[in-house]
């Protein structure tokens, strides 16, 4: 065959089909053998090649070959029509096998068999948010009739299904144990770091101020989405755990199609953020964050980036439980326009925890740096290899009874309720730190707009994004005072509108 032993399993297949051409013109024995063979070969290599590798045995064997025309109708045939399909349950990904024509009943008996859960407990999905933590698995009803067929649901061969299931299986552990190895430190700590779901968030619900919500995602729309976007989410949090964010601040930051990070030098910004926030009675209580537009919805919630960037927000000291994160993730309708869709979670404590004590590995551990760097150079941007559906750990932590560095994400995503209101504040002055830069003349056409409209004047200045362009033209105790007027709706005095109204050039 002219193949080493280590090819891939389509190659190696290939080859060893092949070779069984000269065995063809053996004896019957031989050509038994050969046929054994080949039944072995057809069950490891892609259908595709199944015709390649029969002209080959028919040009290489001749008349003899027709001795496997029985074994093509029966073992070839049924490899043609059978199906491999990807699994994604709590436990991990796993495989199973159909026919093409199966239906879901067929596929949740071919699970019970191949995975011990019993095809009562099963609730299949295409959608991965059914393996999340808390979800109502009676909405999801797209594989909830047994007698629908598989094809009509567009589940081809090597699709990803997503199983529920309240079961508890034994997981065989991927590292054996060595009880004659002396357990170091670090094997201490990974067995003590055991990767639980958090069965509820510590966030009650999320209300999203809908005209901050809208500004946010409207900017995507503007751009495209062909970069990610992030902003902090500024608020209350009530007694009860429920958080109601106000604001969207958007901190200077740098977004590609992966990731998205704070600026270098953008702590001056977040601190008048901050200061602003606290004098109109909030406080940073989340993040959000847009995707870039994707033809294909992806197989996973959220990617390791996202996740990093999930468990970094809520980690400062400060920061409480109820940190939430929302997701804004635009999808093509069937008229190709881009939808938007908000999804809130919030990083585990577990995750958070974790995260705080440097588990994270960095991007130079994730698989394909090597390749990237081959075909691009050394220094060039690796953030692509963080577009996976697991975080990779620095060192091996227990996930349903398995050592494993790469954790699904899942495990660490807590999904929260989310709502909408009509908040106090106005969001209709251009936001901060985007492509196009605030100036005076926005905050004069602001004024001139909210005089035509006959508003009080403390009522055009109730806007966040206003009056942080406010903040970075006059002192710091002014801004508190007019933030204190803006929350109790208080006039607002006539000397601080004659410097606004000099500072827009309507004076």
């Amino acid at each position: 065959g002219g193949r080493s032993a280590d090819s891939s399993p389509c190659v190696s297949g290939e080859a060893r089909a092949l070779a069984l051409a000269q065995v063809g013109r053996g004896t019957a024995g031989q050509q038994r053998g050969g046929e054994h063979e080949l039944q072995k070969a057809t069950r490891v290599f892609c259908p595709a090649l199944v015709p390649r590798v029969l002209r080959a045995l028919r040009r290489r064997c001749g008349c003899a070959v027709l001795r496997l025309a029985a074994l093509q109708q029966r073992e070839v045939g049924v490899l043609w029509h059978r199906m491999l399909l990807r699994i994604r349950t709590k436990d991990g990904m796993e495989r199973v096998t159909v026919t093409e024509g199966a239906t879901v009943g067929q596929l949740k008996s071919a699970l019970e068999a191949g995975l011990g859960v019993p095809a009562a407990q099963q609730t299949l999905s295409l959608e991965q948010k059914v393996l999340l933590e808390g979800a109502d698995l009676s909405a999801f009803r797209d594989m909830a009739d047994d007698r629908t067929s598989l094809n009509s649901l567009n589940v081809r061969h090597g699709s990803v299904v997503f199983c529920a299931h309240g079961t508890e299986r034994k997981v065989a552990a991927t590292v054996k144990p060595n009880s004659f190895r002396k357990m170091t430190m670090d094997d201490l700590f990974a067995k003590q770091t055991r990767i639980e779901r958090q069965e509820a968030p510590a966030c009650a619900t999320l209300s999203l101020d809908r005209d901050a919500a809208n500004a946010f995602q409207s900017y995507g729309h503007q751009t495209g989405f062909n970069a990610m976007r992030m902003g902090l989410l500024y608020g209350t949090v009530d007694e009860q755990g429920n958080v109601r964010a106000e604001v969207i601040f958007e901190p200077p930051q740098d977004g590609n199609h992966v990731v998205v990070e704070r600026a270098q030098g953008s702590e001056a910004a977040q601190e008048k953020a901050d200061a602003l926030a606290s004098s109109l009675g909030m406080r940073r209580v989340g993040l959000i964050f847009s995707r870039v537009l994707h033809e294909e919805e992806a197989e996973f919630t959220v990617s390791a980036a996202e996740m990093r960037l999930m468990a970094a927000e809520a980690a400062p000291e400060g920061m409480d439980e109820s940190f939430v994160s929302v997701a804004v993730k635009p999808e093509l309708n069937e008229e190709g326009r881009a939808e938007v869709h908000f999804e809130a979670f919030q990083a585990s404590k577990q995750c958070v925890d974790i995260y705080k004590k440097g588990l994270f590995a960095n991007t130079e551990a994730y698989d394909g740096v090597e390749e990237i760097r081959k075909e691009e150079g050394e220094d060039v941007d690796l953030s692509e290899v963080l577009d996976v559906g697991s975080t990779r750990m620095t060192k091996d932590v227990v996930v349903a009874g398995r050592d494993v560095k790469d954790v699904d994400n899942d495990f660490f995503l807590v999904p929260v309720k989310i709502l909408d209101h009509a908040g106090p504040l106005g969001a209709s002055f251009p936001v901060e730190n985007r492509l196009i830069p605030q100036t005076v003349n926005e905050l004069r056409a602001h004024l001139q707009g909210g005089k035509s409209k006959g508003l009080p004047y403390v009522q055009i200045l109730s806007d966040f994004h206003l009056l942080l362009f406010l903040a970075k033209h006059m002192d710091g105790g002014d801004i508190a005072l007019l933030a204190d007027a803006v929350r109790a709706g208080n006039p607002v005095a006539e000397g601080y509108q004659l410097i606004i109204e000099a500072l827009a050039g309507l004076a």
